[in-house]
């Protein structure tokens, strides 16, 4: 039971704008962690890496100013290593953000 007297279309808006802040906050603590653990010598992988957002869904992607001719270099398997080492934790993160979240709009 809701303590106070919210409509439900606020308690959903207020839900929606917590979640989309978590994801923000949880897309670019990704983005940081994989710079930081990209090794000092690959510079422009580490400008490379981005994140694109569009409400609760959040791309992490490496984004070089031109285009390669190959998926499988070593860049792109350190990256694809990273994200499987980094997924599960973000995951963990995020759904507790989440939980956060709602419990924050239903207060």
């Amino acid at each position: 039971m809701i303590a106070k007297d919210i409509s439900l279309s606020d308690l959903l808006y207020a839900i929606r704008e917590n979640c989309e802040k978590a994801v923000a906050v949880e897309a670019h603590r990704v983005a940081d962690e994989v710079r930081n653990t990209t090794p000092a010598n690959r510079v422009e992988t580490r400008k490379a890496v981005r994140v694109r957002r569009d409400g609760t869904m959040a791309v992490i992607e490496l984004q070089f100013p031109r285009q390669y001719d190959s998926k499988n270099t070593a860049t792109h398997k350190r990256f694809a290593t990273q994200w499987k080492r980094i997924r599960p934790e973000s995951q963990r993160r995020l759904i507790a953000a989440l939980n956060d979240a709602i419990q924050t709009a239903a207060k």
